[in-house]
């Protein structure tokens, strides 16, 4: 997928998300729901959950951000990593740090080994942060609205 196609999702959704939150301050109003309007769209998600009762919306969300910590920790020693090794070799004189990683091949497979680990750990998380989102906007919060009686 090219990234000018993902920029268009990314904005493509954001607009959608946009809409829904004008569509839910406009029905909450319409029929005075006992719900504060919010101007983020979970926010305002999970104000209707606590005027409804329930959690889902709430716990589900909160798994979506946790999983976005937890790539992000998980990629932050790959990218340290990286910069290290490149500003290392390219600033100190006379430094041949890749050139001692290949001479050690244990040490070049342990580095290796960790780096693929953390990269598949980053995509494992992004996954299950899309499906999470996916869960999310596509089944938890349509039952949300119709538990509210907003659909």
């Amino acid at each position: 997928m090219s990234q000018l196609h993902q920029n268009a999702r990314i904005v493509l959704e954001t607009v959608h998300l946009a809409e829904e939150l004008r569509r839910m301050h406009r029905v909450i109003t319409e029929r005075e729901f006992p719900a504060a309007l919010r101007d983020d769209f979970h926010a305002q998600c999970e104000e209707i959950e606590r005027v409804t009762g329930g959690d889902e919306y709430r716990r589900t969300r909160r798994r979506a951000r946790s999983l976005n910590v937890l790539s992000l920790a998980l990629a932050l020693p790959v990218l340290l990593a990286a910069v290290g090794f490149i500003g290392y070799d390219r600033f100190v004189p006379d430094a041949d740090l890749f050139g001692m990683l290949f001479r050690n091949m244990m040490v070049f497979w342990a580095v290796t080994a960790i780096a693929i680990l953390l990269i598949l750990g980053v995509l494992v998380c992004a996954i299950a942060h899309r499906t999470t989102n996916r869960r999310l906007l596509g089944r938890i919060y349509p039952a949300l609205l119709e538990r509210a009686g907003l659909a």
